[in-house]
């Protein structure tokens, strides 16, 4: 029998000088098997791997899709659609060769119900907040189908009038609640038509010429794969505002120069929300206000760096791993009612506490050259039952307090020399906790409303200690601040 012989081929697309072309190349390896590097201009698109056989070199079967991630993503807030590059910058949009807008003005839903208002009401109301895509065989234009089926025909009812020349449907994410609306679309025309299409309608631009339509959305999606785009009609945040979602964000980015948790926008919060966009989001003039790619940004730092809360439990044996909640409002005796000396034993880990420590993996790796990295959480919670806590007689690890580990070059290292270095670089200068100069040599200890650090001079010779016992008891060591298990609650 004669072994079957393959020919295989790539297929994907190129970014040059800002313009996307496709790339097809023949591969030189022939088998039913192949190994291959991908060229290093496919990076962020999609690849397609195609196998071909027979006389004519018809394909076999479908592509092989080899997906790469790519961050780029459109964000649609109800007024105006932006595009965002891999590393959170605006793309523009191009009207022509010497003309580009950062944002192009779009509407949704009919005239009595704009977002975010009836995102329930099929053929009425706004497009559904979340995850849409837009894919590239989507694209529809109504010169394809010829005068009498785009005139007269229900494919395109109402003709240019009510959809305009071209339209490209969209996919609702698995995860997006999307209440029932499907076959909606982006589409370049004025006019209202079913409530839940987006219409780009920009006086400054011509969205409704097709070439402009492709330059900008058609090339710029994903070869043989998908764009995302976040439909989002929550305000953005700054300094003044209050409630409940401040208080998450006051908590994803306590690490980030120590933000308190809040339900206040404080000056502190804008301080750490500058410094999340310059040292996350890699932006080159942070502005310390929320916007919704900066709560997608901080939705992407939680599901990467969101710690374990299993990893913190108490390992007496007896309790169910953070305390039975014994002894709220005693402290220890011939001493002030400082929270050093409560005896409470708090409902879980502080959040500030463990968003801190997500904060510090972060900063591991962008900083000190990726040298450091966690080993483990050696020792969090410890209640009453707890031997060390029987031995020591301390507080500070009920639900307050975290030792860590550390590796150096993947070996854990136990050099007092490296835990300074940490205890500066990062949990200083990053996280906020206090440090003093003396004799040219960095203190660390407690202030108030700041992360605490133990020095080696009390003992942290082989860990870091890190602690929220310096918080003001009310508001900010609240029951409610406390947790027992993981939440994945997302911020758009």
């Amino acid at each position: 029998m004669t072994e079957a012989r393959y020919k295989w081929q790539l297929r994907y697309e190129k970014s040059e000088d800002g313009e996307i072309s496709s790339v097809t190349t023949d591969l030189t390896r022939n088998g039913n098997r192949i190994q291959l590097t991908l060229p290093s201009d496919t990076a962020g698109y999609t690849v397609e791997l195609l196998a071909l056989g027979g006389v004519d070199s018809e394909p076999l079967c479908n592509p092989f899709t080899i997906a790469l991630r790519r961050k780029e993503h459109l964000v649609f807030n109800g007024s105006s659609l932006q595009w965002f590059d891999k590393d959170g910058k605006e793309v523009p949009f191009k009207v022509d060769d010497t003309t580009s807008v950062n944002a192009l003005k779009a509407f949704t839903g009919s005239a009595d119900l704009q977002p975010p208002e009836g995102q329930d009401k099929v053929n009425e109301g706004p497009i559904p907040e979340g995850i849409w895509w837009l894919k590239r065989d989507n694209l529809q234009c109504i010169d394809d189908l010829g005068f009498w089926r785009g005139t007269f025909g229900r494919t395109w009812p109402g003709g240019v009038e009510r959809w305009g020349r071209y339209r490209l449907w969209l996919e609702h994410d698995p995860e997006t609640k999307n209440q029932g609306r499907t076959n909606l679309c982006v589409l370049g025309n004025e006019s209202r038509n079913t409530g839940g299409n987006i219409h780009i309608f920009d006086s400054e631009t011509d969205f409704t010429d097709m070439e402009v339509f492709k330059k900008n959305f058609v090339k710029r999606v994903e070869s043989g794969g998908r764009l995302k785009m976040r439909v989002n009609y929550a305000k953005s945040y700054k300094k003044g505002d209050t409630g409940n979602d401040v208080l998450e964000i006051n908590f994803r980015l306590t690490g980030f120069g120590g933000v308190l948790p809040n339900t206040e926008f404080t000056e502190l919060t804008e301080k750490g929300v500058k410094q999340f966009q310059r040292d996350y989001m890699g932006m080159d003039t942070s502005t310390g206000i929320v916007d919704v790619n900066t709560l997608e940004a901080i939705d992407e730092f939680s599901e990467r760096y969101r710690e374990n809360v299993d990893d913190y439990k108490c390992s007496c044996g007896k309790c169910g791993g953070f305390g039975n909640g014994q002894y709220k409002g005693v402290y220890r005796d011939n001493e002030p009612e400082l929270e050093m000396f409560h005896h409470y034993e708090y409902p879980g880990m502080h959040q500030s506490l463990l968003w801190a420590v997500s904060a510090a993996r972060f900063y591991l790796t962008v900083k000190l050259g990726g040298e450091y990295s966690v080993k483990q959480i050696y020792s969090a919670y410890r209640c009453w039952a707890n031997a060390t806590t029987i031995r020591t007689k301390t507080t500070n690890h009920m639900g307050k307090a975290v030792d860590i580990h550390f590796n150096k070059n993947g070996s854990r290292t136990r050099d007092v020399k490296d835990m300074d270095i940490l205890r500066e670089k990062i949990f200083c200068e990053c996280i906020g906790a206090p440090k003093q100069i003396r004799n040219s040599i960095p203190q660390f200890g407690w202030l108030n409303n700041q992360f605490g650090l133990e020095s080696a001079a009390v003992g942290a010779t082989t860990w870091v200690h890190l602690d929220v016992r310096e918080f003001d008891t009310q508001p900010y060591l609240n029951d409610m601040y406390f947790v027992q298990c993981n939440s994945e609650k997302t911020l758009v």
